[in-house]
């Protein structure tokens, strides 16, 4: 009967490093395969070594990206999102990384659950991939209520101060960017240490385009 360890999964995830870090250098169907073999086990652990077989196969380029279904952007606009030019080295992490950055972009101006939809297709002959993205840009939200709770939270002036400060009120298109920049510009008077991840809960109301926000302060 075959077993499994966290040496199993050490190799897979050994596998999986390899494979990316050939993806960055632009050898798109690099084939990495393992070979474990157990070794006598330390002190009740066992341990395992594994033989890495690599076919790297050709290195591709970048031919071209195309930007598909935007509507508040144009492709002119969100190409130089991608650090990456045509002819270069085709370079999945500077692809993944312009990714981010469109939702980031789009993000800014309330369209929070963006969606891109990347599709490479790799030409063997010219040892090129080409790249479109299909943009699904979803609804704009704004700003519902922004309600309080925990019991700093609860405090009426501390509420006031929040709001004064905070420059995003209800109506107002939503910009993660804002919420990030309140928690850095008032850490003077913040307790110590919040940040927004760990002090707002972020509610989408999906029938209204709203998204709720609720500050919580112990």
């Amino acid at each position: 009967m075959k077993t499994t360890c966290v040496c199993d999964d050490a190799v897979k995830e050994l596998v999986e490093k390899v494979r990316y870090l050939y993806s960055r250098h632009g050898y798109y169907k690099a084939e990495v395969q393992s070979t474990p073999y157990s070794l006598t086990s330390d002190k009740g652990h066992p341990r395992v070594s594994a033989d890495i077989e690599i076919k790297q196969g050709l290195q591709y380029r970048l031919g071209r990206i195309e930007l598909a279904g935007q509507k508040i952007f144009s492709a002119d606009q969100l190409r130089p999102l991608f650090a990456i030019q045509d002819g270069q080295v085709f370079n999945v992490e500077k692809i993944r990384e312009g990714l981010e950055n469109l939702r980031r972009v789009y993000g800014e101006r309330g369209y929070i659950n963006v969606t891109p939809v990347p599709d490479t297709k790799p030409d063997d002959t010219y040892a090129v991939v080409d790249l479109s993205i299909d943009i699904d840009e979803g609804a704009q939200f704004r700003i519902g209520t922004i309600s309080f709770s925990g019991e700093l939270g609860s405090d009426s002036i501390f509420q006031q101060r929040v709001l004064q400060s905070l420059r995003l009120k209800p109506g107002d298109v939503y910009d993660s960017r804002l919420l990030e920049a309140f928690f850095d510009e008032n850490r003077s008077w913040l307790p110590a240490g919040s940040k927004a991840e760990d002090h707002v809960e972020i509610a989408q109301n999906e029938r209204e385009h709203t998204v709720n926000l609720y500050f919580v302060f112990e």
